[in-house]
């Protein structure tokens, strides 16, 4: 069943959403909080990240149709704001402590400035995943303009990342954007057989996990251009483990969707949830501070037995950071420039 809130909302989607960004936080705890250790074979982080940022562009992809009434000016503007800046924030902030830290320690203005790649060169920014869903957003936005044909339109945008050498993280990542507008098409069908969907996904995701290795994800095993544009050779080695990616990441995420539109309920704990979904994208930009740059560098729990650390510490100081960082947001959001360029919130949009 859908559940519209006020303002249109899909509630269920912000209590998913509210669920995804918990499972980062708790991913990026246990990556930092651990010392040196392998965590991508740590199993919660294993599953976590077989399905997380799949969740995120499946969802974004569900939502995009209404980007399309946009002019071409003001949906660049829009996105740009939404999720570039806050990238371009944090690059300032980042380029201006390494610089003072130089300068105190002697360096010289020649030495600062040929640090300036990580302000103007957006490879060397952070929350690649904002990058990336930019990128999604325009390159779905341009297709779907150029031919309003879906299917034609997921075909040439495949085929641009799939043959475009630096399009790694978009030939993972796309297709599942793709996956959300087609969701979104076929909701009806989608409700109707509910049950027998869930069943399946559910089933396919458990199975896809027990022969799932975190070496499989795009951090570590590559996804190169299916052919070289300058040789026109072939390069399928890695497309099994592709295939493998995309197919455990869609079964995740439409298994979490399923159950979360069957077990919703308007009650206080959903109720809770919403609003932390609404406002995913400031609390993932926020926790960029607090935990990696922040209780990274003065927490280190590797005397912690790992499973007690993975499975009780680590969602627990998660829970807690995020928390944190809602009221940071909430915060930010009172002052429009501060939510310009932490949140990527509109100045029209900001409260004062």
């Amino acid at each position: 069943m859908m559940h519209q809130g006020a303002a249109s909302r899909i509630e269920y989607m912000d209590a998913l959403k509210a669920l995804g960004i918990f499972l980062v936080l708790w991913g990026h705890v246990l990556q930092n909080l651990y010392g040196n250790y392998d965590f991508f074979h740590n199993q919660a982080f294993e599953v976590i990240y077989a399905f997380h940022m799949p969740l995120f562009f499946m969802i974004s992809g569900f939502f995009f149709v209404s980007s399309l009434k946009l002019k071409p000016l003001d949906f660049f503007t829009k996105k740009a704001t939404q999720l570039i800046v806050p990238c371009f924030t944090w690059a300032a902030i980042l380029f201006g402590a390494k610089a003072a830290n130089a300068m105190l320690n002697g360096a010289t203005l020649e030495t600062v400035f040929q640090q300036l790649p990580m302000l103007y060169d957006p490879n060397n920014w952070p929350f690649w995943f904002l990058k990336q869903l930019f990128i999604s957003f325009v390159v779905v936005y341009s297709t779907l303009k150029l031919t309003s044909n879906k299917l034609i339109g997921f075909g040439l945008s495949l085929l641009a990342v799939l043959l475009i050498p630096s399009a790694e993280y978009q030939r993972f990542l796309l297709p599942l954007f793709w996956l959300g507008i087609y969701l979104k098409s076929q909701i009806d069908f989608i409700q109707h057989y509910s049950t027998q969907l869930l069943i399946a996904t559910g089933l396919l995701f458990v199975g896809c996990l027990i022969f799932w290795d975190g070496y499989y994800s795009i951090y570590v095993t590559p996804f190169p251009a299916l052919i070289s544009l300058e040789t026109l050779n072939w390069d399928v080695a890695y497309l099994p483990i592709a295939v493998y990616r995309w197919i455990v990441g869609a079964a995740g995420s439409l298994f979490l969707l399923l159950l979360f539109s069957k077990v919703y309920r308007n009650n206080a704990f959903f109720t809770a949830l919403n609003p932390i979904g609404a406002m995913t994208l400031g609390i993932y930009t926020t926790q960029f501070g607090l935990l990696e740059l922040g209780l990274s560098k003065v927490i280190n729990l590797s005397q912690v037995n790992l499973w007690l650390f993975s499975f009780v510490f680590a969602p627990a100081i998660a829970l807690t950071v995020l928390a944190v960082c809602v009221v940071l947001v909430k915060i930010l959001s009172k002052n429009k420039y501060l939510s310009l360029l932490f949140i990527g919130n509109q100045l029209s949009q900001s409260k004062n």
